[in-house]
């Protein structure tokens, strides 16, 4: 740090100099025997500390302290003043033109070390200080920006991790709707075969049986049609719900059929799936972001039963007087103990990473929890299966 010593006396900046020197308070030291010459130094340089005499011909230490003071000096630079006045006037006006301290001539050199060393130390602190502050204020902003940007990487996974689970769904119903169509145009073939083959000396039998077996094919390609127009409404349903913003009043287990209807193709992998409702009152919600949450937490059910030989997916509904409850329960190996406090967090997978990004559940928890202000919790025991309990309120 570098001081100047203002004085019109010599011998006192000679005194002052070398006790700075034998007490090792400082390593740089200027000094000059005039108010206007330090006011050249003041303008040129960066002083961190000036001991100021008060009174000197011309420029007096006051009048200097008052143009440091316009300048905005002070607020980089400590003063302490160095007087043989004993008016307390000067001094308290010296004081609150910012001087930190005073010291009387003459010196008492281990006095005076002390004090500059003391002034230098909190002057140090002070500059550490802002310097931590500001460094801070600039980490904070770029943590700010650094959040924002995670946010909106997270936002885009979850809009992404939607539409995969979108994609998925399209494809299983693409997959049932296949079916049905390829036995509707089976059985079409089949009738139109039959009517080609009729003539006219064929008998009153074959008649008859052509007959029924032509109502027993239409009557199963009726229920083939029906099948088909079921599937498209749901997706029809569930694209539609999704897009709208506001809530309707629903029945839970209307919704969770919907949503085992959309994914009936894995539903059926599973051995047993018993479904037990007992809920009557609506909820109000929004359809398509509940359906999602449902669809979530059964997808999670889905897996964590695909290695049991004989997997069961049990889903029940009841009401009590304040809510709407869905449990889905698995018969799966259950959750690790380490795991269960990471279930619902972002990106928090046991699956490989090529095969789920782990947003699964933390989005059906944003869903119920913070869109829906329900809950969502979960019951889960190793190698006994896990219970998950979609909590949704009536009012």
């Amino acid at each position: 740090m570098k001081v100047l010593i203002v004085d019109d006396s010599k011998m006192n900046i000679k005194i002052a100099e070398d006790c700075l020197m034998e007490y090792r308070v400082v390593e740089e030291i200027k000094s000059c025997l005039s108010g206007e010459e330090a006011l050249e130094i003041l303008k040129n340089e960066k002083i961190d500390l000036v001991l100021l005499d008060i009174v000197m011909p011309g420029l007096t230490g006051v009048d200097l302290l008052k143009i440091m003071n316009h300048e905005k000096w002070m607020d980089q630079t400590d003063v302490i003043m160095l007087t043989t006045v004993d008016d307390l006037l000067v001094l308290k006006e010296c004081f609150e033109l910012g001087a930190t301290d005073y010291i009387q001539k003459p010196f008492n050199k281990i006095e005076f070390a002390a004090r500059v060393k003391s002034v230098l130390k909190e002057a140090e602190s002070e500059r550490k200080l802002v310097r931590a502050l500001e460094l801070l204020e600039k980490q904070n902003i770029e943590l700010i920006r650094v959040n924002k940007a995670l946010k909106e990487a997270q936002n885009y996974l979850i809009e992404k991790e939607k539409m995969t689970a979108i994609g998925e769904l399209i494809e299983g119903l693409v997959h049932e709707i296949e079916m049905p169509l390829g036995k509707l145009e089976k059985e079409l073939n089949r009738s139109l075969s039959r009517i080609n083959d009729l003539d006219e000396h064929i008998s009153p039998n074959t008649v008859l049986n052509i007959k029924n077996n032509l109502i027993e094919g239409f009557s199963d390609t009726t229920d083939q049609i029906i099948k088909i127009k079921k599937l498209i409404g749901t997706l029809g349903n569930f694209s539609k719900d999704s897009r709208k913003d506001s809530r309707t009043s629903a029945k839970l287990s209307e919704l969770v059929e919907e949503v085992l209807l959309m994914i009936n193709s894995e539903i059926k992998t599973i051995h047993s799936v018993e479904k037990q409702y007992n809920d009557h009152s609506k909820i109000i919600c929004n359809k398509g972001e509940v359906k999602q949450a449902i669809m979530n937490v059964l997808i999670n059910a889905i897996h964590a039963v695909k290695d049991v030989n004989e997997s069961k997916i049990v889903i029940h509904t009841i009401e009590t007087e304040d809510s709407v409850i869905c449990y889905i329960k698995d018969n799966g190996i259950g959750i690790l103990d380490e795991d269960k406090d990471n279930v619902f967090d972002p990106f928090f997978t046991t699956k490989p990473k090529n095969e789920n990004m782990g947003l699964g559940l933390s989005i059906a928890y944003d869903i119920i929890v913070g869109k829906h202000n329900g809950q969502l919790e979960f019951d889960s025991n190793r190698n006994r299966g896990t219970q998950f309990s979609l909590v949704f309120n009536k009012k």
